[in-house]
């Protein structure tokens, strides 16, 4: 960053100020302020109280080491170590505190004044020390030094025995300017009291402007960071770093006269956050503002926005709706309590969603009130709950001012006496069925760790989604932050709380080392309505890249791929049954998606058209999903499909009935068809009730197993790194060996419910009874029994790694131990795959009506 290349010179200035402090004049009493020489367009201050205690005061933390990782900044360490050195070897007595100002330069750069008062001796021993390297100008009567050589070059002066430095000329003219000036902070009535409040046995004091600190870059604008743009004017805190956390806590002066936004919330009484209630923890940001009195706080709105000239605008959008639709704005600000705000969802490959909200005294009243902007023809209900169309969509910002300007807000949703506005039912929706699911701030045992390190009560709450506002700020800047450092981060809050004449300000930005959530939520996507298809991954040929297939209850499918160019949606009759698998069925490189609903089998293309002659029907239906075999690797592709008659039939990839096929046994088949190879034989297995049986290529029977228990589960048998089929009947496991002999294991725990799956990267049977999983070596010992809640309903393996699913819970398990981030919830159904890196492994699992990418890394 260049913050950290522009600090390192200017701290090697610093050691020479140290130096310099041996000769320092213990009797000399100064009226001058170091603040009179920081010009006031400056945005941090950094203030050091005990420069002996620099570097332990930081790289002795945890949290400031894990910040040093995100930033890169091992170069800065080290000069922090090398100021502490060099105090603690010269023994210094009395040493002043050292400033350090982050401050505009010109136009669009920003740069670093560091200032000290240092007595003439001293000054001149700087000087004396770099006269072979040294140039010097006249500014406005004062001399101006510049040190140039192969490792510095930086211009410094004395102004009234303060020692100003900087690698900008400019900012060192201002700082003079500054010095002389009737109008600089020394005069500033306002800026000295709240100045004055800083506690000056703390190590560090810090004394920042947000103003001028989110326009130092104009690049930032696009970030989050407009949230704290015109909160308040200067603010003077106390800068703690602990281990776990960084606390700034300090006072801003209320502006009766309502020149920034906290202003308006003057003698308003501070509140909890209500709103975590419904909100997703998926959120980037959230800006609440709590108040008891929304009358006042409506009337200094309309002030505020006056003073900002923006007045006319919103009343001329009041006055229109006033007119139209007979509604009141005052009688509505009537029936307002406690909380309003907004807050929005995405991350860095989802479009963000923006929504406003308010909270009322009671529902009923203000909805009654609202009725007049309803437009029923365009509302609906999902899920029990109104989705109203409002035809003010700028109801929130015609109460709140600019601060809650998000444009067509035409809808609106009510939980808990709250008022959700947004753009769109879909949007709506989205927060429905995450309140429903318990999706919900409320709910984040992450969060709450965060908030309880905050303050309980506020008048403004803006919380940031850390990862996600640094990964903005990173792309909107061209930096390079190390954002996984950040994964224990568990969020940044800045707080602003009534005081009489003062406005406490409180900035809290928490380290968690028992942070669990280090399975990331790559992407949503919204569904018309429910699912409860396993998500499917398919390979595009055209992007090189992978996408995720799903259809809903309304027989919807939906493409997904990472560029929402070559997304598509598509109905179809009926439901998808079984997997959807791929081939290259015109041997051209380009892959068709291929599978079946009960009644007809589809070839699709990428872009979801049909193939050829495809949709073809199914002449006896089915209740199966098909099976795609490819024996030799030859793209002679065979599809198979089981008929509710228990017939087999046999297909090219054209569809056309493969010649040859003499299967005609019309016993009972319970499960899909599988193929297997070994050596030059093929092997297509084929499971009834009480019997396994292993078919040729032709249809004929190769070898038969007949237990004489029940086969317990579908889709159940267990192909084993020695080719044995291994599946579980009451009396244990039934094992089947290509010679034609079978065997039993007698297992304990093994009942009707089990559900069999086999590692072969750990050549391990892994199986469950219940709600509890075992996992047995290839002797069949049992090695690991784990326990969890709820019965387990299935077992999928990936890798290393173990899927554990229950009704309402995805568990991974690692090396037999629960892996930090699960078990994640879903209501619908879920997978484990790699979508687009092998080294990353992604859940997708749905919730309601939205499909959710969670990437562990």
């Amino acid at each position: 960053m260049k913050f950290i290349r522009v600090l390192i010179p200017l701290v090697l200035v610093g050691i020479i100020i140290t130096i310099s402090y041996n000769t320092y004049n213990k009797a000399k009493v100064s009226s001058n302020n170091p603040i009179s020489v920081i010009p006031n367009h400056s945005s941090v201050i950094l203030k050091f109280n005990d420069p002996n205690k620099i570097y332990k005061l930081f790289n002795e933390k945890i949290i400031w080491n894990k910040l040093s990782n995100i930033f890169n900044a091992e170069n800065l360490n080290i000069h922090l170590k090398k100021i502490n050195d060099l105090y603690n070897n010269f023994n210094f007595n009395n040493e002043k505190s050292i400033y350090i100002t982050l401050l505009k330069d010109g136009v669009s750069s920003s740069d670093f004044l560091i200032s000290s008062e240092l007595d003439e001796a001293s000054f001149n021993k700087i000087t004396s020390k770099f006269s072979n390297n040294l140039l010097s100008s006249e500014y406005d009567n004062t001399t101006i030094f510049q040190i140039i050589s192969d490792s510095l070059n930086i211009y410094f002066s004395s102004v009234n025995k303060i020692a100003c430095f900087s690698s900008s000329k400019t900012i060192i003219e201002d700082a003079i300017k500054s010095a002389k000036s009737e109008y600089n902070f020394v005069n500033d009535s306002r800026f000295t009291n709240i100045y004055n409040t800083l506690n000056q046995s703390s190590d560090i004091n810090i004394i920042y402007n947000l103003n001028n600190l989110i326009n130092i870059q104009p690049e930032i604008k696009n970030s989050n960071l407009f949230l704290l743009k015109s909160l308040n004017n200067w603010v003077a805190a106390d800068l703690k770093i602990k281990n776990n956390k960084i606390i700034m806590n300090g006072y801003n002066l209320i502006d009766y006269k309502l020149s920034n936004f906290s202003d308006i919330l003057n003698s308003q009484k501070s509140t909890s956050l209500k709103s975590n209630k419904f909100i997703p923890n998926n959120i980037n940001y959230l800006f609440s503002i709590g108040f008891d009195n929304a009358n006042k706080l409506f009337s200094n709105s309309n002030k505020y926005l006056e003073n900002k000239n923006q007045i006319w605008e919103t009343e001329k959008n009041r006055k229109r709706i006033t007119s139209e639709y007979n509604f009141d704005y005052k009688e509505f600000v009537d029936h307002l309590d406690s909380e309003a705000g907004f807050f929005s969802c995405g991350n860095i490959e989802n479009e963000e969603i923006f929504f406003s909200f308010i909270k009322t005294k009671e529902s009923i009243h203000a909805s009654s009130l609202l009725q007049r902007l309803i437009d029923t023809k365009k509302s609906s209900i999902y899920l029990k709950k109104e989705i109203n169309f409002i035809h003010d969509d700028k109801i929130i910002q015609n109460i709140f001012g600019e601060k809650f300007n998000f444009n067509n807000q035409n809808y609106f949703i009510e939980i808990n006496d709250f008022f959700i506005f947004s753009n769109s039912k879909d949007n709506l929706e989205f927060i429905i069925d995450n309140y429903i699911s318990g999706n919900t701030l409320e709910n984040n045992s992450n969060f709450n760790n965060f908030k309880n390190n905050t303050l309980n009560k506020s008048n403004v709450f803006v919380y940031f989604n850390t990862r996600r506002l640094f990964s903005n700020i990173e792309s909107n800047l061209n930096l390079n932050f190390n954002l996984d450092s950040l994964e224990n981060f568990t969020g940044l809050a800045y707080q602003i709380s009534n005081n009489k004449s003062y406005q406490i300000n409180n900035l809290s930005l928490f380290f968690d080392e028992d942070y669990k959530e280090n399975i990331k939520e790559k992407w949503f996507y919204q569904l018309d309505t429910i699912s409860n298809m396993t998500p499917q991954i398919v390979y595009n040929h055209s992007l090189k890249e992978n996408a995720v297939v799903i259809q809903d209850l309304s027989n919807k499918i939906y493409y997904i791929t990472n560029n929402k160019k070559f997304s598509w949606t598509r109905k179809l009759e009926n439901q998808i049954i079984g997997n959807i698998s791929q081939g290259d069925f015109f041997k051209n490189n380009k892959i068709q998606m291929l599978f079946n609903t009960k009644e007809k089998i589809y070839q699709l293309d990428r872009y979801g058209r049909d193939v050829e002659k495809f949709p073809l029907k199914i002449k006896e239906k089915t209740s199966f999903g098909h099976s795609l075999f490819d024996y030799n690797n030859s793209k002679r592709y065979r599809i198979m499909i089981i008929g509710n008659d228990n017939s087999i039939a046999n297909l090219n990839s054209k569809g056309k009935n493969v010649l040859g096929w003499k299967y005609s046994n019309k016993e009972s088949i319970n499960q899909e068809l599988f193929h297997f190879k070994k050596s030059d034989k093929d092997y297509i297995v084929k499971s009834s009730d009480n019997k396994i049986e292993l078919l040729a290529v032709n249809g004929t029977s190769r070898i038969e197993f007949k237990s004489d228990r029940t086969l317990f589960s579908k889709n159940n048998i267990i192909l084993d790194n020695n080719y044995d089929l291994i599946t579980a009947t009451s009396n244990g496991l039934f094992i089947c060996n290509l010679d034609g002999s079978s065997n039993k294991i007698a297992i304990n725990n093994l009942d009707s419910t089990s559900i069999l799956a086999f590692s072969n990267l750990n050549n391990q049977l892994i199986f469950s009874n219940k709600n509890k999983l075992f996992v047995l070596d290839e002797n069949y010992n049992q090695i690991i029994s784990k326990s969890f809640k709820d019965n387990i309903i299935d077992i999928e393996i990936l890798n290393e790694y173990i899927a554990v699913k229950t009704n309402s819970k995805i568990i991974l398990l690692k090396e037999n131990e629960i892996v930090k981030g699960t078990p994640l919830n879903y209501d619908g159904n879920c997978s484990v795959r790699s979508i687009s890196d092998e080294s990353k492994i992604d859940i997708l699992l749905t919730r309601k009506k939205i499909l959710y990418n969670y990437q562990l890394e």
